[in-house]
């Protein structure tokens, strides 16, 4: 996850994360206070509505600076804030929380949505060629806006200097708008409220000269964040995520397999010591070491394969006691299981390679999987499906027994995959 919007109700919230849903990014809305921590390592983008529009200011800004402290030790920089494009709620005092907080000098808001024909000029809001303090909206039962010009509405809700970047400025093009934005952070911490008619307009506004200027918030309605998203400006097309590959089988095929993958540097390496499955210590450095891969967006391989010596000394102290050795294939299962159950939980992946039949049935009941819904054959002896039911619905999954594959399939599975998610997401 490396994108996060906060946006003050749930409706907003839900209309701009849609547009990142439609460009191939996974997105999903958590409310405020009752979801907005819950784990959410599955999504690209995450969305928090703070449902404090009709709240008093000093409240909104206590919240969007909650908000924006979790979001920081999320690791997210990269944050929208969604204002309502009529402007009604607190966009002053929360703006001013946030860019307090995540340590931003510079906000350049505007609330401009030309498909709904919300428009500034001159610094004043029109909603359908006409002011806002003459429309129903200067009269919303909750959250009133009687106030037409912008700058001097922001001006009595925030302590920070406001300016306006006019609209013949915005027409000038990239390089006029970003000059004009050093300018007003010149004068130390702003809002700037942005004049923007067109698309094109906002196509210039988020097109500024990033690296000359001081960290800026974007704060807007969809209206922004969709032409964000179709000129790629500020927000990339996302990477396919990771895939994970679970070895459970011992066949020593499977060695040959896991070193084309990681001589190629196509996935990194976990083990688990099939003698220590409840040992917490391995478990914590085995996540460790997992946790670091995928924060690198890198594929992993999870196993339990040992060396022949090594695999025969352990089945030799598990015949020391034969409920042991009887259990000793359950424990390696039920161990894969917990571990693979614990990362897809709380990371989003492209889907997953699964060798040998017993390891596939472990994973699969780890995640409440029902069954798989079978697709294709990716090559000989790997069928391809999706699973049914859980809260994993629809992953991508390759099963393999323990002698199937060429010597390149772990690798070319990681790609077919990644291809596939791509694909249902239309960004391939």
């Amino acid at each position: 996850m490396s994108i996060a919007i906060i946006g003050d109700d749930l409706s907003g919230s839900n209309d701009t994360a849609v547009y990142f849903s439609k460009y191939g990014f996974s997105s999903c809305v958590l409310n405020y206070p009752e979801g907005f921590q819950l784990e959410s390592g599955f999504c690209d983008v995450l969305a928090i509505s703070t449902n404090t529009r009709e709240s008093v200011p000093q409240e909104a800004a206590e919240v969007a600076k909650e908000v924006s402290t979790y979001l920081l030790q999320l690791g997210i920089d990269n944050i929208y804030k969604k204002i309502d494009s009529t402007f009604r709620g607190n966009i002053g005092a929360e703006v001013e929380s946030i860019m307090e907080t995540i340590g931003i000098p510079l906000a350049l808001i505007c609330p401009t949505f030309p498909n709904l024909q919300r428009t500034v000029h001159s610094g004043s809001l029109y909603i359908d060629g006409i002011l806002l303090e003459e429309t129903p909206f200067a009269q919303d039962p909750g959250c009133p806006v009687r106030e037409s010009y912008l700058p001097e509405l922001l001006k009595k809700q925030t302590s920070l200097n406001v300016s306006l970047l006019d609209l013949n400025t915005v027409r000038k093009g990239v390089e006029a708008v970003t000059e004009a934005l050093l300018r007003f952070a010149g004068n130390g911490k702003c809002m700037v409220v942005a004049d923007a008619v067109t698309n094109e307009d906002l196509e210039v506004l988020i097109s500024v000269n990033r690296a000359l200027l001081p960290p800026m918030l974007f704060c807007g309605s969809a209206g922004m964040s969709s032409v964000m998203l179709s000129s790629s400006k500020v927000f990339t097309q996302p990477k396919a995520p990771p895939v994970m590959i679970i070895v459970g089988s011992v066949h020593p095929h499977n060695r040959r397999l896991m070193d084309a993958a990681t001589s190629a540097q196509a996935a990194g390496e976990v083990f688990l010591d099939p003698d220590c499955m409840q040992d917490p210590d391995m478990i914590a450095k085995a996540l460790e070491k997992a946790e670091t891969l995928l924060r690198e967006n890198k594929n992993i391989i999870l196993h339990t394969y040992q060396c022949a010596e090594a695999r025969k000394a352990s089945r030799d102290r598990a015949r020391r006691d034969i409920s042991e050795e009887r259990e000793l294939p359950a424990n390696i299962g039920k161990g894969l299981q917990n571990f693979a159950a614990a990362l897809l939980k709380h990371h989003l992946f492209s889907g997953i390679i699964v060798t040998g039949g017993s390891t596939a049935l472990y994973i699969l009941r780890g995640i409440e999987g029902a069954g798989v819904k079978m697709v294709e054959e990716m090559e000989v002896g790997l069928p391809y499906g999706t699973v049914i039911g859980g809260p994993l619905n629809g992953l991508g999954i390759i099963t393999k027994a323990g002698g199937f594959g060429t010597e390149g399939a772990f690798i070319e599975g990681i790609a077919y995959l990644k291809n596939k998610y791509l694909k249902e997401r239309g960004t391939e």
